[in-house]
């Protein structure tokens, strides 16, 4: 997914050949039927207050089918993820005169699988207005442990265990809009130069997603466990509102081919009204700024690996749903990423295959109660139709 390595910006991004999943407006714009599926790559290094350690994660990060289905229509479907969850730290602590050592851990998310429209409302020469909506599906399911042991230094360990398994799926539905405006005439002081505005914006209303709920507590001083209760039910967690809106300039040297392309964009999660069963989680509201640049040297080249390569960078912060002592935990980003075209295409002034890396490293929290770096990599790869059309096509014998 191309906006990874610049940021995340993600508003506003639109290309012909690229699907855009987080705002559905942006399908009016595809041009040839598109292909995305990436891979992703993940490694946290946490410090916490007493111990520290390393975790790594790889898997499918995305996939996505997109294609124009008539005059200023086109479609999308596929599947990211929703929600991501990955900890586990320890807190150690003196309790009537006993070592207790509390560990918590979760780990899971929600995926989202999507298919929507977008529709090119005004076309004109400058100007263009696309709306769009997506169906949502979400699923998946996320596991939390607390553990609480007691040591008295004689007698031996006594843990008490809390373990909760939740799957949830349910349906929802976001809304797009996008606008691009050409200011060439306003703002270009040569001929050979084109400048364009963008715009995006694009919301999901709050639902409730019905969910199967496992709980066991139970209590040892070994094993086997002591079961204090065991129940399965069905109850609904709450997802909330979340909105955001970017824009972006666009530089094009028509002598050079060139394109370069200056975004930010601005997200927001209402967090703080997570609930699951009712009972709100404690979350802080979440708040995203991103910057990011793409820069094409060569749109037209199909030779030269430099020149035809698209370059990307941007950075991240945010104010995280994570509350620790009734404080937010920040996270910064810094992402940099290429995309690399294998088979040039006649037709068209994108490629036919196209392979995409992103890399961002962050960090997150601080050192006063936890900190955790992080490297993220993502191999993506995208195909449009002139992959067939070359490698596929019957082949004529005079």
């Amino acid at each position: 997914m191309n906006n990874f390595a610049m940021g995340g910006v993600n508003r506003y991004m639109f290309d012909n050949y690229i699907i855009n999943p987080y705002n559905p407006a942006t399908y009016a714009h595809l041009e040839s039927t598109t292909f995305d599926m990436g891979l992703h790559y993940v490694r946290f290094n946490t410090d916490g207050e007493n111990a520290s350690q390393t975790t790594d994660n790889a898997g499918l990060r995305y996939f996505g089918l997109g294609f124009p289905i008539a005059d200023r229509w086109g479609w999308a479907m596929g599947m990211v993820p929703h929600t991501e969850v990955g900890y586990e730290f320890t807190r150690i602590a003196q309790v009537d005169g006993m070592n207790s050592t509390s560990t918590y851990s979760g780990e899971g998310g929600l995926n989202k699988v999507y298919g929507g429209l977008g529709f090119e409302a005004i076309k004109d020469t400058n100007t263009t207005l696309s709306i769009g909506a997506n169906f949502l599906y979400f699923f998946g399911p996320t596991q939390s442990m607390t553990r609480v042991s007691y040591d008295d230094g004689g007698a031996g360990t006594y843990s008490s265990v809390i373990e909760e398994g939740l799957n949830a799926s349910d349906v929802n539905f976001d809304l797009g809009v996008h606008f691009r405006q050409d200011l060439t005439k306003a703002l270009a002081k040569k001929r050979s130069k084109r400048i364009y505005f963008n715009f995006g914006a694009s919301g999901m209303m709050p639902t409730t997603l019905k969910t199967r709920r496992r709980t066991e507590a139970y209590s040892s001083f070994s094993t086997p466990k002591d079961f204090v209760r065991n129940r399965e039910d069905t109850i609904g967690m709450t997802l909330p509102f979340e909105a955001g809106g970017g824009f972006s300039f666009e530089f094009v040297d028509i002598n050079k081919k060139s394109r370069f392309i200056l975004g930010a964009n601005l997200e927001y999660t209402n967090w703080s009204e997570f609930a699951v069963d009712d009972r709100n989680a404690g979350l802080n509201d979440s708040y995203t700024a991103s910057l990011g640049m793409q820069y094409n040297p060569n749109e037209r080249a199909i030779r030269g690996l430099l020149e035809i390569m698209r370059y990307r960078a941007g950075l991240r912060y945010t104010s995280t749903h994570i509350n620790l002592n009734n404080e937010s935990v920040t996270d910064y980003g810094m992402s940099f990423g290429l995309s690399i075209p294998l088979i040039a295409s006649k037709s068209i002034t994108s490629t036919s295959t196209t392979i995409n890396l992103g890399a961002e490293f962050g960090i997150r929290g601080d050192n006063a109660i936890i900190s955790e770096q992080y490297s993220k990599f993502i191999f993506g790869v995208s195909l449009t139709p002139s992959f067939w059309d070359e490698w596929f096509k019957r082949k004529k014998i005079d």
